[in-house]
């Protein structure tokens, strides 16, 4: 009976975090590359952003970019996430 209550628990646990998900609206995120920022995206938690911007795939793919012939992030960059500002 004890390990019935623990899974029913488990499971409405789950089933609040999903539902507490859906209603989280979007936040606007900015990436900073050596404190300029760089790319801007949307996420429902801080998290999410945190794990998009470790991802090594994009830290890739702004390598690959380049301005003036200088790529936009270089192996030793460092990446931040944080809330993206309005525009004044």
């Amino acid at each position: 009976m004890r390990n019935e209550l623990t899974e029913h628990a488990r499971s409405h646990a789950g089933e609040s975090k999903r539902a507490m998900n859906d209603r989280l609206s979007l936040s606007t995120f900015t990436i900073e590359v050596d404190g300029r920022p760089t790319v801007a995206f949307e996420a429902k938690r801080f998290s999410e952003a945190e794990a998009i911007c470790r991802d090594e795939g994009l830290r890739t793919n702004l390598s690959l970019l380049k301005c003036e012939d200088v790529p936009i992030c270089s192996p030793n960059a460092i990446l931040d996430v944080r809330l993206a500002h309005p525009m004044k």
